[in-house]
């Protein structure tokens, strides 16, 4: 079994027909669906097998809190020989679940009646859906240690030139208690302005207000390339970069502390390669980020 719904696992070969299937049989009866990519590990092309497929939809749309809805409550109404309810997990025979940004289905393999889980993004752009692929084809490592540093980057001492490169003017001058912070994840770029607690268990953020947001990827290229250089390298490569170029205490306890939070090893990845070596990633950051601070 793999993923959280109690689908077994899906060969290399047998995705691209899948989601054929998938398309014809489900999206395209979908109101406003426009198109959908393949994301995640697949795209690497070396995984034999995966525990689901990660797809990044584009459904035209004016609200994405009620599109998520209106898309399970679909999933929910077709046939179960379409719509496969849930073998096992919290919603065992339900046949859609949503969490955070994904709507949950299981779905039959190209071939046969034997169930994949298929993990559906909903974005309602077509920037939206680039941004997503872009940011999701990254391994699950890469992606939590960018979202450290981008934490970080405004207090350091690239943080004029990644303002330049944001185009972002006329911010107001920060009081004693405030400091500004990039945060990326699949759904963009954001800069916020946020205010701190600061005790003698270090500083804590009390509140925080967005006050500028992008999904342009070139972007997100941009303010990395001129503090670590290529984000398209391995993990291990990255984080000696990060390293190299961020050398204060609390910086790297940041992107530390945000790793741990970000890399999540699910119910099916317990004892996997994939889950062992997000493990083996957030010891790594430790090691070199902090090795000389603990």
């Amino acid at each position: 079994m793999s993923g959280s719904i109690g689908c077994g696992r899906i060969t290399r070969a047998q995705v691209e027909p899948t989601v054929q299937n998938y398309i014809k049989t489900v999206l395209s009866g979908f109101p406003g669906y426009r198109g959908c990519i393949i994301t995640g590990s697949y795209n690497g092309g070396t995984k034999p097998d995966h525990g689901d497929i990660d797809l990044v939809i584009y459904i035209e749309h004016t609200n994405i809190v009620r599109l998520r809805q209106e898309f399970r409550d679909y999933l929910t109404s077709l046939s179960d020989s379409i719509t496969i309810p849930f073998l096992s997990g919290k919603h065992a025979g339900s046949k859609a679940q949503s969490y955070g940004g994904l709507v949950t289905c299981a779905f039959p393999i190209a071939g046969t009646t034997d169930p994949v889980q298929i993990d559906n993004i909903l974005v309602t752009s077509q920037e939206d859906a680039d941004f997503q692929v872009h940011f999701l084809n990254l391994s699950a490592p890469v992606q939590a240690l960018l979202q450290g540093v981008a934490r970080t980057l405004l207090t350091s001492k690239h943080g004029k030139d990644v303002l330049d490169i944001l185009g972002v003017e006329h911010l107001q001058q920060l009081g004693d208690n405030e400091e500004y912070e990039l945060v990326l994840s699949g759904k963009g770029l954001s800069l916020r302005l946020v205010e701190l607690e600061r005790d003698d268990d270090g500083v804590h953020e009390l509140s925080h207000t967005e006050l500028w947001r992008t999904n342009n990827w070139s972007t997100v290229e941009d303010i990395f390339r001129i503090c670590i250089g290529d984000i398209y390298r391995s993990y291990d490569e990255l984080l000696d970069s990060v390293a190299y170029s961020i050398t204060d205490e609390r910086p790297r306890k940041r992107i530390v502390g945000v790793m741990r939070s970000m890399i999540n090893v699910g119910p099916g990845e317990v004892g996997t390669p994939k889950g062992l070596g997000k493990e083996q990633a957030i010891k790594n950051a430790e090691q070199v980020l902090l090795g000389t601070y603990i």
